[in-house]
C-alpha cells in the first residue's frame, strides 16, 4: 500500500541518511495527481505516514518496490503490480489490470526493467508501449503507465532529490 510522500519528507529531516537508505534500500514509484483550485479540496488533510489507496490532491504516495511480505504472491520473479491486493504494488484504479506488470532487478547491475504482463489497457515505460511479456529498462526519472496511472520511477537518490527540492 503506498505512503503518503510528506512521511518520506519527516524521515528525510528527522533520521540520518545512511539509516533512512538501508530501511528503503529499493527504488520507489512516486504517483502524485495535480493540486486542485478549490481550496477545500486541497486542505482535507494530508496522509503523513497513513497508507492511503490514491493520492490525493497535493499529497503525493510512494511505492517502494518491493516483494510484499505475507502476501499470497506466487510471482517470484518480480515486484508485481496490478489491481487486486496480491499484487506488492496495489494500484486501485478500473484500467488497471488485476495483474498488469511486474518490475524485475538484473542481478548483475543497478538496473531495473518493467514487464508488460499481457494487461488489458498497456504498459508505458517512458513513450514506449511495451508489447506482452516485453521487457524495458526503466532508470531514475522515467514516466511509467499502467492503464491510465501514470507514475515515476525513482532511484533513492531520485527521491531524495525530490525531497530536497521540494524543501526549498
Amino acid at each position: 500500500m503506498p505512503i503518503g510522500f510528506s512521511y518520506y519528507c519527516r524521515r528525510y529531516l528527522n533520521e540520518p541518511a545512511e539509516q533512512l537508505r538501508k530501511s528503503i534500500d529499493a527504488p520507489v514509484l512516486y504517483w502524485a495527481v495535480p493540486a486542485t483550485s478549490h481550496q477545500d479540496e486541497a486542505w482535507a488533510g494530508t496522509a503523513a505516514g497513513a497508507p492511503l489507496k490514491a493520492p490525493l490532491a497535493g499529497e503525493p504516495v510512494i511505492f517502494e518496490l518491493k516483494k510484499s511480505p505475507g502476501k499470497p504472491n506466487a510471482f517470484a520473479m518480480g515486484v508485481t503490480v496490478g489491481r487486486i491486493d496480491s499484487n506488492d504494488v496495489v494500484i486501485d484504479d478500473g484500467s488497471v489490470s488485476r495483474f498488469h506488470a511486474y518490475f524485475q532487478k538484473d542481478p548483475r547491475t543497478p538496473d531495473w526493467n518493467l514487464v508488460d504482463a499481457e494487461s488489458k489497457n498497456g504498459t508505458w515505460a517512458g513513450p514506449l508501449k511495451l508489447q506482452p511479456n516485453e521487457r524495458a529498462r526503466v532508470t531514475d526519472g522515467t514516466k511509467v503507465r499502467f492503464g491510465d496511472v501514470e507514475l515515476t520511477f525513482l532511484s533513492l537518490d531520485g527521491l531524495f532529490e525530490l525531497i530536497r527540492n521540494g524543501l526549498k
